[in-house]
């Protein structure tokens, strides 16, 4: 992520855990795909190349030049970062005592490839590992009460206290400081508890690092003002280019990654190159994670996709709203897992900005899997409708003076209500 310039801090814990990183044929009985991304640095370059749909936007020329390049500045060579945490209470923000610091465990049957050992490391470090250090600021306003995580819609978790997946981290030097995890941004409170996964639409980033960083300049502050609850601004500086946090539950069935595709999902390697190029540039290409934490997170996420709905076609009572989906919407939305490829801005009748970023554009929206949809809080890729209701609502095309400009994806706003219904009822159950 690249959301403020915080600064270093410190970064670098006493903890630091080397991992190697082989680049020759592996030896032995051969080894799976992750198992190879674990220990050979070919594979990775291999999977990084064919995972960037596009070599033409900052994101694929900044990973194709440090990433296992075997040059200098290769991210290799980074310190593999493992530092003691503790989770953030409720109670502790308010001068409580904290619990007891621990960094992850690497067992040996992760770092040998053990799928078993790496879903367990990547559910752990899903609520625990360190993904961006906040802003000291916002640290110190979070600390002594000026901000109330409530306020900006951090979650709580009422059987643990746990507070927004908060952690706070043990620094080079015995310093600490704040950082947001996995599920700061990907958890959200549901009827019986924390749901894993899906946005949290209700955490307003940009409202709280502008109230912990009274000295912004005023055109920046008003940026960060605007994304709103749901949306940041994970390419730029500047946060001029923010998007909806998507869900990650149906991560499995997505052929492209970012909202722009950016990314080609070939395999779990690319995925697990993905998660650590992202914690690399999160933490200003100081520190990577170690490699079983990217691979075991790949694993984790692509295991979310299990609480969903089976894939495919619901029950019989959905049949009408099957015939309507099949009409109307799988042209794009075709694929197994009711997903699909890339689409240009004007044929989803939606602003270009984002799929023409210079940092991650690729000319081009992906089509989202619609398994879990109704559980969203923002849809399309800038998070401008709230949920599926507002989605279907034939109101959308019309103004008290009479019909508006075409609304985005406005593909199902002329179906009689009856069928509109549905076409509803079939989405809830996917």
């Amino acid at each position: 992520m690249a959301l403020l310039e915080h600064g270093l801090r410190g970064l670098i814990p006493a903890a630091c855990v080397a991992v190697a990183s082989c680049g020759g044929a592996s030896v032995g009985p051969p080894r799976s795909e992750l198992g190879r991304y674990l220990h050979e640095a070919s594979f990775r370059r291999q999977a990084l190349e064919s995972s960037l749909t596009t070599t033409d936007n900052r994101y694929a020329r900044l990973r194709l030049a440090r990433y296992e390049t075997g040059a200098a500045e290769d991210w290799s060579r980074l310190p593999a970062w493992n530092p003691a945490v503790s989770v953030v209470l409720a109670s502790s923000l308010g001068g409580g005592e904290a619990p007891a610091a621990a960094a992850l465990d690497l067992p040996s049957e992760a770092q040998e490839g053990s799928e078993a050992a790496l879903l367990e490391l990547g559910r752990l470090a899903f609520w625990r590992y360190p993904a961006m250090l906040l802003p000291e600021r916002t640290e110190v306003a979070l600390r002594s009460g000026e901000l109330v995580p409530a306020r900006y819609g951090l979650w709580r978790d009422p059987a643990s206290d746990r507070v927004g997946g908060l952690v706070e981290v043990t620094l080079q030097g015995g310093g600490r400081a704040l950082s947001l995890t996995c599920s700061s941004c990907h958890a959200a409170e549901g009827p019986r508890g924390l749901v894993p996964g899906v946005a949290n639409a209700r955490f307003d980033y940009g409202a709280m690092s502008a109230d912990g960083n009274p000295n912004l300049p005023p055109e920046y502050e008003a940026r960060l003002r605007r994304w709103g609850p749901g949306r940041v601004d994970v390419a730029t500086l500047e946060g001029t280019e923010p998007i909806a946090v998507p869900d990650l539950r149906p991560l499995r069935d997505q052929r492209f990654l970012h909202r722009a595709g950016a990314v080609t999902q070939r395999s779990i390697a690319s995925l697990a190159v993905r998660v650590e190029t992202l914690l690399i540039t999160g933490h200003q290409q100081a520190v990577r994670p170690p490699r079983e934490v990217s691979a075991g997170l790949a694993l984790y996420l692509w295991s979310l996709a299990d609480a969903l709905p089976p894939r495919g076609r619901p029950g019989p009572s959905t049949d009408r709203g099957w015939r309507v989906f099949s009409q109307r919407c799988a042209g794009c939305h075709g694929a197994e897992g009711q997903g699909g490829g890339l689409v240009e801005p004007e044929d989803s009748v939606t602003d270009g900005a984002i799929a023409r970023s210079a940092e991650r554009g690729t000319g081009s929206y992906r089509v989202p899997s619609l398994r879990g949809v109704t559980d969203r809080g923002l849809l399309l890729h800038d998070g401008s409708i709230a949920g599926l209701d507002a989605l279907l609502d034939p109101r959308r095309g019309v103004t008290p003076e009479g019909p508006a400009a075409m609304p985005s994806h406005p593909f199902a706003l002329d179906l009689p209500e009856d069928d509109r219904r549905a076409l509803r009822e079939l989405l809830s159950a996917l």
